[in-house]
């Protein structure tokens, strides 16, 4: 059986939730950041599927690593999980800048909404011609 991997980011400055996403997402390669800065080098130095990102972080904030994201790794599919939302949430999600926005604590359910998000995030990053998942398959 072949199964696709996604190169995963997820920033969040709270290491239970990079545990738990991590654990949740472990037949995928991920990078954990836990702020902004880490996150930055990161986008800069690997290509990404999916980035994950909490929004109220120390310093620099969620959306500001997507915007970096935007620019950096623009077929990412971007997503941010979060108890404070930005107050322009709408208009983030209608500007392209979230593609997803997942709440915390997170409810029932989130796992198999991540999944769908990852299983998304293939068929996209599968069309990409210059996609890690386009690349690489495992048995």
């Amino acid at each position: 059986m072949s199964c696709t991997k996604l190169q995963i980011l997820i920033v969040d400055d709270e290491a239970g939730v990079l545990r738990a996403l991590s654990r949740l997402l472990r037949h995928h390669d991920v990078f954990q950041a836990e702020n902004y800065e880490q996150a930055e080098q990161i986008l800069r130095d690997e290509r990404l599927d999916l980035i994950v990102t909490d929004c109220v972080m120390p310093g620099r904030s969620g959306v500001d690593v997507l915007l970096t994201a935007r620019t950096l790794q623009p077929k990412a599919t971007r997503v941010m999980l979060s108890a404070y939302p930005p107050s322009d949430l709408q208009q983030l999600i209608d500007d392209g800048l979230i593609d997803e926005f997942f709440s915390k604590p997170w409810e029932r359910g989130v796992a198999e909404e991540l999944e769908r998000v990852v299983a998304e995030g293939l068929a996209k990053a599968a069309a990409a011609p210059d996609s890690t998942a386009a690349d690489e398959t495992t048995d």
